[in-house]
């Protein structure tokens, strides 16, 4: 009688425990899901105002920021970056091993500008997941909006030593002339973007180029390589053939061959369709990026291309 009042006692406990257990990691998924909510909310805050600044003062840590942080705004879970002491990818980690960061440094340590932008720009661009933000925080800030909105937390300065020295009559006529070219919402880009790379003390207006008055629509623009990924001109590897994408465009008349940059120039029929968008890579000259509309690929599928279901 005493053994089995006993017995029965030890199990109890054991049923007591588990249950405190259960209830404990419950406790932990709860807590861990509401964070990766307000995260993802600060997120969509920081692509709406175009100011990314304001999440990374919130997040960064030691003037890193963690790996939740990073998976936030890629969109995507933190095992996805990270699983355990290793990559998630092999991809992943040719691109962040080549530029010296070790996996098990970056969940200890954080991750400063460089690494955070290699890994928005992989699952931005590279990655098949499902990544909801990280194209957006790419298209939005690129590497240069992501390294500004570290230093301005972090209090340090941009360094425009190296950069032509023009003043601020220049950059307006350089926009001016570009804008005479390409479109009202291409000389404001350009304006914004030349005057913070020249004067990093100024405070210029943080407005989204969607909500921007002079922008025809708010419709996505696309590269040649997501183009082709949408259109099935695939790799073997399975990443879209820009080469292809650009060769069909030309042959159907939307653009043609340049010498400068970028490489390729669009033609009255592609111009409705396309925005030429300066884009900065640090170096002394600037550089722009011919970005395509949504529109085109019913434009290239009503062409009589033939695309894979």
């Amino acid at each position: 009688m005493v053994a089995s009042d006993a017995g029965e006692g030890v199990a109890g406990s054991g049923i007591l425990k588990g249950r405190k257990e259960k209830e404990f990691w419950n406790e932990v998924f709860e807590e861990r899901t509401m964070k990766e909510n307000a995260l993802s909310k600060q997120v969509q805050e920081a692509i709406s105002s175009g100011n990314l600044a304001q999440f990374m003062k919130e997040n960064l840590e030691k003037g890193n920021l963690s790996i939740v942080g990073v998976a936030a705004l890629c969109g995507v879970s933190d095992t996805s970056i990270i699983r355990g002491s290793a990559f998630g990818s092999k991809r992943i980690a040719e691109k962040l091993e080549s530029k010296g960061f070790e996996a098990s440094a970056l969940v200890e340590e954080g991750f400063n500008s460089v690494a955070t932008w290699l890994t928005i720009e992989y699952f931005a661009y590279d990655s098949e997941a499902k990544a909801v933000f990280a194209k957006a925080i790419a298209r939005t800030f690129g590497a240069f909006g992501v390294k500004s909105a570290f230093d301005e937390v972090l209090g340090t300065r941009q360094n425009v030593a190296q950069l032509p020295v023009r003043s601020i009559r220049e950059i307006d006529e350089f926009a001016t002339v570009v804008g005479k070219r390409f479109g009202r919402h291409v000389e404001e880009s350009c304006l914004i973007l030349n005057l913070r790379r020249h004067y990093p003390d100024m405070e210029v207006p943080e407005i989204p180029a969607e909500q921007r008055s002079s922008l025809p629509s708010p419709e996505a623009f696309l590269r040649p390589t997501e183009i082709a990924e949408k259109l099935g001109i695939l790799f073997k590897t399975g990443r879209g053939n820009a080469a292809k994408v650009n060769t069909l465009l030309k042959e159907l008349g939307y653009q043609v061959k340049s010498d400068g940059s970028p490489p390729w120039t669009p033609t009255e029929k592609g111009k409705p369709f396309c925005e030429l968008k300066p884009i900065d890579t640090g170096s002394k000259s600037d550089k722009f990026q011919l970005l395509w509309r949504v529109s085109i690929i019913d434009e290239l599928r009503n062409n009589g291309m033939e695309v894979a279901a």
